[in-house]
C-alpha cells in the first residue's frame, strides 16, 4: 500500500490543472477549498478508498490466521504474521482484552478492530455500533461427558451477558465466568447453548437484547468419530445426472464413510444448493424439478462433509419436421429449406441434430436442414436427435423444362407443324379468310349449291379456320 513519488506529483499537477480551470469558469476559492468544497469531497472519497483498501487486505489477513488456528479462531500471532505477509507499511496489533485485536496503520492512522470469530470493524463501527458474537457457533460432536468453552465477544461493557441451554438433559452449562461458558455433553442428541446480551441505557433499564446460539451435537462416548466422508463416482463420471422424460426422475446418493465402525452410528444432514432444480430429502434421494445444475451437500455430525453435482436434463421425446413431403422443381428452384421441431419443448439439445440424404445425387442436405437439389428423381431426408428420435421427409425432384409445349411458330419445331406466319395461298389476306372465301365459291360453281348456301358454307369455314389459328397459332 505504499505510494510512489511520481503518483504524488502527477496528482498535486492535476490538482493545480483543475483549480485554474475552476477559477477560469467563475468558481470562487471557497467552492473549491473549503470545507464543503471540491477538494473536501475529493479528499473524503480518497480516504474511503484507502480505507476500502485497508479492510480488504486486512480481512485476507484475517482469513489466513484463522486457517492456521486448530479451532479457526484468530489469535495475534497468527494475524501478526499474515500481515506480514500482506501488508507492505508499517502497522501496530495490540489485545484489548476479550478476545479483540486492535490492527493499527501508522500511515492513515486508521484502527481497526478485529473479533476472535473473524469479525472486523472500522474504530468509527466499533465505538457506535455494539458488536456481539460467540465462538464457536458449532460443536459437532460433542461427547457425553466431555466438556466445551463457548466464549461471547462483545465491545461494549453496559450490558449484562446470559447463558441458556435449551435441553439440559442433552447438554448443560456447569462452568460460567465474565464472557466465558463449559458445557458439558449430558445424554445423546442436538441441543443448543444461547446467549443473551441484554443492553442496558444509562438509567439501567433494557433498551435491546441481541441473541447468538452454538447448535451441539453429542455423541457416545464409544462412538468413533468419522475422519472421512466422500461419493463413489463411476470411472470417468463427473457428475450424476437425471432425466425428466425418463420414468425415474429421482437418484439416490450413497456416500461412503470412513472408518466403517463409523457407518451405523453417523447421523448425515444433506442439502442441495438449487432446491428448484434439485431437492434432496433426508435419506439422500434427489429429484429432479427441472433443468439445470444443483450441488448437493452432505454433512456428518462431526462436522464432514462431501459434495456432488446433479444435472437435471430433458431428453427429446420426438422431433418432428415441417413437411413429411415435398417437390422441388429445378426448372425454377434448387434450395428448399426444412425446420425440425423438437418434444417437449424444455428438451436439452446438447450437440445438435444429424441430417443425412438417402441420395445425394438427387438432393443433399447440410447440418441447418437446407436441401439442394441436384437432379431429378426421389430421396428421403433424415434428422435424428443424440438420443435417436428421428423422422423423415420424402423430397422429389423434377424438370418442368422438359414438359414445356414446344413454340409452334418456329418451322424447326420437332412437331413438324406448319408455318402460319403466311397464308397456305395468299401473301396479303390470312389463310382461314381465303379457305372459307374458296370453300363458299367451290359450293356454288362446282356443287350447285345456291349463293345463300356458299355464304353459310364459306363463313362456317372461314369462322372454323379463325378458331383454328387462335388456338393453335397456325
Amino acid at each position: 500500500m505504499k505510494k510512489q513519488k511520481n503518483e504524488g506529483i502527477t496528482i498535486i499537477g492535476l490538482a493545480v490543472t483543475i483549480i485554474v480551470m475552476l477559477l477560469l469558469a467563475g468558481a470562487t476559492i471557497s467552492s473549491i477549498v473549503g470545507q464543503k468544497g471540491i477538494f473536501a469531497n475529493m479528499t473524503k472519497t480518497q480516504n474511503q478508498t484507502r480505507l476500502d483498501e485497508e479492510k480488504r487486505i486486512l480481512k485476507a489477513s484475517v482469513v489466513n490466521a484463522m486457517s492456521k488456528d486448530s479451532v479457526g479462531n484468530v489469535t495475534k500471532d497468527n494475524l501478526s504474521q499474515s500481515l506480514d505477509q500482506t501488508v507492505d507499511e508499517k502497522y501496530t496489533i495490540a489485545s484489548e482484552g476479550n478476545g479483540v485485536l486492535k490492527v493499527t496503520f501508522e500511515e492513515t492512522k486508521n484502527e481497526y478492530y478485529v473479533f476472535e470469530d473473524g469479525t472486523i470493524s472500522s474504530k468509527k463501527e466499533y465505538e457506535t455500533n455494539v458488536i456481539f458474537a460467540i465462538t464457536p457457533t458449532t460443536i459437532p460432536a460433542l461427547k457425553i461427558n466431555q466438556e466445551k468453552k463457548i466464549k461471547a465477544i462483545t465491545n461494549t461493557e453496559n450490558a449484562e451477558l446470559k447463558w441458556k441451554s435449551n435441553d439440559e438433559s442433552i447438554v448443560k452449562i456447569v462452568g460460567n465466568s465474565t464472557n466465558e461458558i463449559t458445557i458439558k455433553g449430558v445424554a445423546v442428541g442436538k441441543a443448543q447453548i444461547q446467549a443473551y446480551l441484554e443492553i442496558k441505557n444509562k438509567s439501567g433499564q433494557i433498551e435491546k437484547v441481541k441473541t447468538e446460539v452454538c447448535n451441539i451435537t453429542v455423541v457416545s462416548e464409544s462412538q468413533t468419530p468419522v475422519e472421512e466422508i466422500d461419493f463413489s463416482m463411476i470411472s470417468g463420471e463427473q457428475k450424476r445426472t437425471i432425466d425428466l422424460s425418463s420414468p425415474v426422475t429421482t437418484c439416490e446418493l450413497k456416500p461412503i464413510i470412513y472408518p466403517e465402525s463409523a457407518r451405523d452410528s453417523v447421523e448425515l444432514e444433506w442439502e442441495s444448493s438449487n432446491p428448484e432444480v434439485a431437492s434432496v430429502d433426508e435419506n439422500g434421494i434427489v429429484t429432479g424439478n427441472k433443468n439445470g445444475t444443483a450441488v448437493i451437500t452432505v454433512r456428518t455430525n462431526n462436522g464432514k462433509h462431501a459434495e456432488t453435482t446433479v444435472e437435471v436434463q430433458t431428453s427429446p421425446t420426438e422431433i418432428v419436421l415441417n413437411a413429411a413431403e415435398l417437390q422441388i422443381d429445378i426448372a425454377q428452384a434448387q434450395h428448399t429449406k426444412l425446420e425440425a421441431a423438437i418434444k417437449p419443448v424444455t428438451a436439452n439439445v446438447k450437440t445438435g441434430i444429424t441430417w443425412s440424404s438417402s441420395n445425394s445425387d438427387v438432393a443433399s442436405v447440410n447440418q441447418t436442414g437446407e436441401v439442394e437439389a441436384k437432379s431429378t428423381g426421389k430421396t428421403v431426408i433424415s434428422v435424428v436427435t443424440e438420443n435417436g428420435c428421428a423422422t423423415d421427409c420424402t423430397i422429389t425432384v423434377i424438370d418442368s423444362s422438359k414438359y414445356a409445349i414446344p413454340d409452334q411458330s418456329n418451322p424447326s419445331s420437332p412437331t413438324g407443324a406448319p408455318d402460319t406466319t403466311q397464308s397456305p395461298s395468299d401473301d396479303t389476306f390470312p389463310w382461314w379468310l381465303v379457305a372459307g372465301a374458296a370453300a363458299g365459291v367451290g359450293a356454288v360453281v362446282l356443287g350447285g349449291a345456291t349463293l345463300i348456301v356458299g355464304a353459310v358454307i364459306g363463313v362456317v369455314t372461314a369462322f372454323v379456320g379463325f378458331l383454328t389459328h387462335l388456338f393453335w397459332g397456325w
